[in-house]
């Protein structure tokens, strides 16, 4: 059997016993020897470039694993900062031109009540100038 070897030259390497001979083998439970061990890993793909693909595929991985988990930290907490702006300065976006923005943000108890009575001293005010 004849496996093709990218990163070294056929010559250089010597043809170790075929594939059958190994399945034979194998089902004995015998000891194999470095060749035949070197015939299953060309078999199977794990020769030289085969093994180079899988450590990069684990690095890849390794290193989303490890970002993921930062992006997402990273991501919640610009919500909350947001989430936290709008709450402070919600009396200041009623009526103006970012006054959508409220709608996307659910406001804490604290922050409706302000805007409800900033609300009602408004209408007072309003009802209070027309009075006059």
């Amino acid at each position: 059997m004849k496996f093709p070897h990218i990163l070294r030259p056929k010559e250089d390497m010597p043809l170790p016993e075929g594939w059958e001979y190994l399945r034979k083998k194998i089902k004995k439970k015998d000891p194999l020897t470095p060749q035949e061990k070197e015939v299953l890993y060309a078999w199977s793909g794990v020769d030289n470039l085969g093994l180079f693909i899988f450590c990069a595929g684990i690095i890849f991985c390794g290193v989303v694993s490890a970002l993921v988990p930062s992006g997402l930290r990273k991501q919640s907490i610009a919500v909350q900062m947001t989430e936290n702006w709008v709450n402070e300065n919600a009396e200041f976006l009623k009526g103006s031109k970012m006054e959508h923005v409220l709608d996307r943000y659910e406001l804490t108890a604290e922050t409706q009540e302000k805007l409800q009575s900033s609300q009602k001293k408004s209408a007072q005010l309003l009802e209070e100038e027309s009075n006059r």
